[in-house]
């Protein structure tokens, strides 16, 4: 199970390359994950908190949390990736 976290892996060799601390709890339930269009931020849906977590890639920092609607676990990037959006 996993514990609010996101595991990196190296795809030539299969090796976990770092561990990013989101929420540190399981019960965030992350499922889904979007980046945005110049890859230095990614966006990783909390469903059963409620919100999404804006990361920045290089760093693995959270830099802020946007509350959203109930229990969704869709994610998408507007046009302009000025507002992630959550389906449910």
């Amino acid at each position: 199970m996993c514990a609010g976290t996101l595991s990196v892996f190296d795809l030539a060799t299969r090796r976990l390359v770092r561990t990013i601390t989101i929420s540190g709890s399981a019960k965030a339930m992350q499922i889904t994950l979007a980046f945005s269009r110049d890859g230095q931020r990614f966006y990783l849906v909390e469903t059963m908190l409620d919100r999404i977590a804006d990361v920045e890639w290089i760093t693995g920092k959270v830099l802020r949390r946007i509350a959203v609607g109930k229990n969704g676990d869709g994610l998408g990037l507007s046009g302009e990736e000025t507002r992630p959006c959550r389906s449910i």
